[in-house]
């Protein structure tokens, strides 16, 4: 028994394992895009945990914040695909989805 459970499906050699995916293997770009207010934004980096396409992302940067030291959110709209996930996720509203055809 211990010999077959080896070789069966539970058996991980490097040419069975499983392949490996990105979010965008699996979605289409809609149509809307994130823009962001910097301004508004309280820089609590839900977004960036939210975002699955990396749009959202801490560069490395720190920032004071109601006297806090707090990292950067920076956002690269090459990488939105209009899921609005992370207008869903932020609570300060300084994320909106636009429609893609006002941005033209």
């Amino acid at each position: 028994m211990e010999r077959a459970f080896r070789r069966g499906v539970l058996d991980r050699t490097e040419s069975s394992q499983a392949p490996t995916y990105t979010p965008t293997d699996f979605y289409t770009r809609l149509d809307y895009f994130a823009t962001f207010d910097e301004e508004i934004c309280q820089m609590c980096g839900a977004c960036t945990i939210r975002c699955p396409f990396g749009a959202f992302h801490h560069d490395g940067t720190l920032v004071e914040i109601a006297g806090l030291q707090v990292r950067w959110v920076a956002f690269d709209p090459q990488n939105c695909w209009g899921c609005g996930l992370c207008a869903a996720t932020c609570l300060t509203g300084a994320i909106a989805m636009t429609q893609l055809s006002a941005r033209d």
